[in-house]
């Protein structure tokens, strides 16, 4: 009988602990370094998307634009076209150098002159090391026609020929002399002139007869 009662006994205790829920096992708790890293990296780029902005509006567009530019000329402004070309628009005058072993000639660039009015132009002859310009030679420069030029020279050969004799010429020292030559344009624009200098220098043992070819561009407005 007391056999059986502690049978019974122990058959309840087992069906008791039985019936019991097991309980979960108590999870660790996180550490600080846990705590600071996130808890999904692949989350991390999802939260840092751009948030756009709205897009301006075609009328904002339209008002920053035309501050932005200057404004256009306008296609009906008048252009006189008899308008008088100003010195500015003319191409400078072209002169010339021409050197030899005994003497050298240049003629500077000539200055801008209206048309109407006569141009002038200078042509100097300049000898070199022992030599000397000849003070007794008839110099004389011809220019060929030009069109739209008129020479004013006053040499009985003719208005395109400029000379010693006609006064034309001038000695300047022992060393040089310059020519000086008048013309009158009848049109504006570049004008080109090309003429022969005939001239002499000398040195102790003898006198030399040269000439030398000159082209000078005269700018006329």
């Amino acid at each position: 009988m007391t056999r059986t009662l502690l049978s019974l006994a122990l058959l309840a205790c087992a069906c008791d602990k039985a019936d019991r829920p097991t309980p979960a096992p108590a999870l660790p708790e996180p550490s600080a370094a846990t705590l600071s890293a996130p808890a999904d990296a692949s989350i991390a780029p999802a939260l840092a998307v751009a948030i756009p902005h709205p897009a301006p509006s075609a009328s904002a567009t339209q008002a920053a634009t035309s501050r932005a530019l200057p404004p256009a000329a306008s296609a009906a402004t008048p252009v006189d076209a008899a308008a008088p070309v100003s010195a500015a628009t003319v191409a400078p005058g072209v002169g010339m150098h021409f050197d030899a072993p005994s003497f050298a000639v240049d003629a500077p660039a000539p200055a801008a002159c209206d048309k109407g009015a006569v141009c002038t132009f200078t042509v100097r002859v300049t000898a070199k090391d022992e030599f000397h310009v000849n003070k007794d030679y008839p110099y004389k420069l011809k220019m060929e026609d030009a069109a739209g030029g008129d020479f004013a020279g006053r040499d009985t050969q003719g208005k395109n020929v400029f000379s010693k004799s006609a006064g034309d010429f001038a000695l300047d020292g022992e060393k040089s002399g310059v020519m000086t030559v008048r013309v009158t344009a009848a049109s504006s624009g570049p004008m080109a002139l090309t003429g022969t200098l005939k001239l002499s220098v000398c040195n102790a043992a003898n006198c030399m007869l040269e000439q030398a070819q000159v082209h000078v561009t005269v700018p006329v407005r």
